[in-house]
């Protein structure tokens, strides 16, 4: 079978950073599974906004919506950190540690209808080659994805 130009050109381009491109779609995904797992740890009230951003050498590290959730979040880290040391998959988990996620609305972001949450801007290289990535895509709904993701630019970034 005789693949068209359209998924040879996207091919390339993804085999010739693959290697760096699968190490952060592993990441991508053990940050997920490590989201979902916490969040049942998390008070429910504050569960939506935070995120885990990091996990390395026993430190979790939380990005969050604003200070209050980080002082809560903080108050809340030796409990956190004790039920953590009960379960297996987390029990390596020495300390916590709280950033406030900068945003551009002085609100908290709120998760959307299906749960995930607001999406950071992208620097204006990476939404190019998101989009470039885009138009080599024949599934029109895949590619109106990418298109909406390459859309999320950030402004500043030159």
């Amino acid at each position: 079978m005789m693949k068209d130009s359209s998924f040879r050109k996207a091919d390339a381009f993804i085999g010739s950073q693959s290697r760096d491109l699968g190490s952060l779609f592993a990441k991508i995904r053990s940050l997920a599974a490590l989201n979902q797992k916490i969040s049942g740890y998390l008070a429910p009230e504050i569960a939506p906004y935070c995120q885990a951003a990091n996990l390395t050498g026993g430190k979790l590290i939380f990005t969050v919506a604003n200070g209050s959730i980080a002082t809560r979040l903080r108050f809340m880290s030796a409990d956190l950190l004790r039920q953590f040391s009960c379960d297996p998959g987390l029990k390596h988990i020495r300390l916590i540690e709280c950033k406030v996620r900068l945003t551009s609305s002085s609100a908290a972001p709120r998760p959307s209808a299906a749960g995930t949450r607001n999406m950071p801007l992208l620097a204006r290289e990476t939404a190019e080659l998101v989009r470039e990535m885009a138009e080599s895509i024949t599934d029109p709904k895949l590619r109106a994805i990418m298109e909406r993701i390459a859309n999320r630019t950030d402004t500043k970034t030159a």
